[in-house]
């Protein structure tokens, strides 16, 4: 849903000609409806401030600069995209060491194998399901 708005957004700074926006079966209700007014409006904005920037003068760092102001960068720069992906693969690794840990300590130790161990075993096994297959938020 975020790709469309996204897209939405990318249509109306580059048209001159208003761009209506698709309608899903997921925007029937007032919250969505809402956020997508809201997310309308704010394009509706940059488009206008785009036109004007436009009409003012032909130099795009003016563009670029009012785009990276209302939109932000299009990239993190260097030192956070590391240190994110570091901090990222510590919290993948210890998740998978931990939860396979746990897993196989329950399933080889006699005594560990307890109703509250079944429940921990199962809680760890769907915990290193939601690490290995669970998809990440957006690139922000």
């Amino acid at each position: 849903m975020e790709n469309a708005r996204t897209i939405l957004l990318l249509q109306q700074l580059t048209s001159t000609t208003p761009v209506t926006p698709p309608l899903t079966a997921n925007e029937a209700s007032l919250d969505s409806a809402h956020e997508s007014s809201n997310a309308l409006g704010l394009a509706v904005t940059i488009t206008l401030q785009v036109q004007n920037a436009l009409a003012s003068s032909n130099n795009t760092t003016d563009i670029d600069a009012l785009l990276v102001d209302k939109l932000g960068p299009r990239r993190k720069d260097m030192v956070s995209a590391v240190m994110l992906t570091i901090v990222y693969s510590l919290i993948f690794l210890s998740g998978v060491i931990g939860n396979v840990c746990t897993c196989l300590v329950i399933a080889r130790t006699h005594s560990m194998q307890t109703t509250t161990n079944y429940y921990l075993f199962s809680l760890a096994v769907s915990d290193l399901l939601l690490i290995l297959i669970g998809k990440s938020h957006g690139n922000r």
